[in-house]
């Protein structure tokens, strides 16, 4: 797979990390380069997009020394 670059940024993240940022961007505090690379990312994938416009958070397990 190609990867596109602008301003030196790789917009080749995975599903995973898009939806770690997702938050972020929704609620406005995202980096400027952060909502580019969750925005990219949307425009490839359908399901991360669905996820982006939805109220929903993304679901994310809890790291095992939070449990």
């Amino acid at each position: 797979m190609k990867t596109q670059t602008e301003r030196g940024i790789r917009f080749d993240i995975s599903c995973e990390v898009c939806r770690d940022l997702m938050p972020l961007v929704r609620d406005g505090v995202a980096s400027a380069d952060s909502e580019a690379l969750v925005r990219a990312h949307t425009e490839r994938c359908g399901g991360c997009r669905t996820m982006l416009e939805s109220e929903t958070p993304p679901e994310h397990s809890m790291p095992d020394d939070a449990r």
